[in-house]
């Protein structure tokens, strides 16, 4: 005996085109639900991430430009103490 997602037996043949159908609208509905309720509850730190990352990215750059712009200073002697940040 086969059951369908309402648990109501069907006859031993074989499922008709259209209970096939229906049976799989019922699965493709209840699947696109769940995924939805999953994306909304992870949406928030998705967007944390990705804004955490941005903000690594610009620190990131930003090292890149003053390494950059003041390596020449830095590699003259006694230049690179005034350069430092603790020093």
């Amino acid at each position: 005996m086969l059951l369908t997602m309402t648990d109501q037996p069907l006859e031993d043949s074989l499922l008709t085109r259209e209970a096939c159908e229906r049976l799989a609208d019922r699965i493709i509905k209840k699947i696109e639900s769940q995924l939805k309720e999953l994306s909304d509850l992870h949406t928030p730190y998705w967007d944390a991430r990705n804004d955490v990352l941005k903000n690594l990215i610009q620190l990131g750059s930003g090292s890149i430009v003053v390494t950059v712009t003041f390596s020449s200073a830095l590699l003259k002697p006694g230049m690179a103490w005034k350069l430092s940040l603790f020093g």
